[in-house]
């Protein structure tokens, strides 16, 4: 995925809904999260999806509207080699307060639409929570690339509700086996953003501990899965 080529798809989605504003999780976030980045490693922008999620949107009605003009089968991917998912908040779990941490991209290029990108380090906790081969991959070289701290990370993780404890138990050792330095030049960044998020967490539940893993059994939501058993990005 180019820059450009995404883009192009938040204008496209915006025109498709008459928008002005859209949300973007899965992979490609990490492109308007992070716009000061030139060259990303080719792991993280090997997708030609971009997830969109038009909430709000209970029927799902914009979710199929975006699959349908812009999707998989659509002619805009023939044309263009890049398409759009519309996809719905059970795509994928998300740390609370995600969506004040949501950053705004926009560009010339996209033509007054502002896409609201999904956090690093909550893509990273929900890439881990959905837990394939591939999801793995692509959160350590988040992590080798200095674009997320394990420490934040972590502590996503451990928020997220409804989250299988073993799947919890897997991410959070994972991240504990990972040797990695917090690289320099971020690394002040990363950690004024974990005390950030745990003076939050302080202020709204001033008993919650900081970070640890739950204690019991969380219940497990089953994630939609749109157009039958197709991965996620």
């Amino acid at each position: 995925m180019r820059r450009e080529e995404f883009d192009h798809l938040i204008r496209a989605v915006g025109d498709a809904l008459g928008r002005s504003e859209i949300i973007v999780i899965g992979s490609q976030s990490i492109l308007g999260a992070r716009p000061d980045v030139r060259q990303f490693p080719e792991r993280l922008v090997m997708s030609t999806e971009v997830d969109f999620l038009p909430a709000p949107d209970p029927d799902e009605l914009l979710a199929d509207q975006i699959d349908s003009d812009l999707g998989e089968l659509s002619q805009f991917f023939e044309t263009y080699g890049v398409y759009a998912e519309g996809v719905s908040m059970k795509t994928a779990k998300l740390s609370p307060g995600w969506e004040g941490r949501l950053v705004s991209y926009e560009t010339e290029a996209t033509n007054g639409v502002v896409a609201r990108c999904l956090d690093p380090h909550d893509l990273a906790a929900a890439k881990l929570i959905a837990g394939r081969d591939h999801d793995y991959d692509f959160c350590r070289v988040l992590l080798l690339s200095g674009f997320v701290s394990p420490d934040v990370v972590r502590v996503r993780l451990t928020e997220t509700p409804d989250v299988d404890p073993a799947i919890r138990d897997r991410a959070v050792l994972w991240l504990g086996a990972q040797d990695i330095p917090e690289p320099a030049g971020i690394e002040v960044d990363q950690q004024r953003a974990l005390e950030q998020h745990r003076q939050e967490r302080q202020r709204a539940d001033p008993a919650a501990p900081s970070g640890d893993i739950p204690a019991g059994e969380s219940r497990t939501q089953g994630r939609r899965a749109r157009g039958g058993n197709r991965a996620r990005s």
